[in-house]
């Protein structure tokens, strides 16, 4: 195992540990908190189609923000892990509703018979994160899946994380794509005035 994936690792682990410690309540207040953020985002407004996540275990709860998009006629995607390809694979697919979506293989809940959305539709992306680094790049689960889907994207990248989960740096690796806003529940971290430095 190569340092970089190694610190990744320890890493995982770390952000893996702070946000089990937090309890049902504290959960949901620090989700509202970063909803609260995420919907004063300039970018955001007038995007008529954004690729959201669907919260999972005791990730960060944005439905809120879905739902308010959704009720103000704002396309909401979704992402649909591709359990064929032998490369981690993900596409979008159109939120429409929560009697839609049923949970995959993983326990994820993705929308099931809803149209595919294509890249070029995409205005704006929120992914999850165990944790991510002020140089944009985001401690994920380790399979792979979003950074391949993001780097099919050229629109605006927005990662929630919890502001104990949000480091200096995070090691990355060649095929690991940084994304452009952080969100915690204290700040908004706009990467593009950070220098990245690749790995060694």
């Amino acid at each position: 195992m190569s340092s970089v994936r190694r610190e990744k690792l320890a890493l995982r682990n770390r952000f893996r540990q702070i946000r089990s410690a937090f309890d049902e309540a504290e959960r949901a207040a620090r989700s509202r908190a970063i909803v609260s953020k995420l919907v004063e985002i300039p970018e955001l407004r007038g995007v008529p189609t954004i690729l959201s996540y669907w919260p999972f275990a005791d990730e960060i709860d944005i439905r809120a923000l879905i739902e308010q998009f959704y009720r103000q006629g704002v396309r909401i995607a979704l992402p649909v892990v591709d359990f064929s390809s032998t490369r981690p694979a993900m596409h979008a697919a159109l939120y429409d509703g929560d009697d839609a979506l049923h949970p995959n293989r993983w326990g994820i809940l993705e929308p099931v018979d809803t149209p595919h959305v294509y890249s070029s539709e995409l205005g704006a992306v929120i992914v999850p994160a165990l944790g991510a680094g002020q140089n944009g790049h985001r401690i994920g689960y380790g399979g792979g899946h979003y950074d391949a889907l993001l780097a099919e994207l050229e629109v605006l990248t927005i990662c929630t994380v919890h502001a104990e989960c949000l480091v200096e740096h995070c090691p990355f690796e060649a095929h690991d794509v940084s994304v452009d806003v952080l969100v915690t529940e204290r700040d908004v971290v706009r990467v593009g005035s950070l220098p990245a430095t690749q790995p060694q």
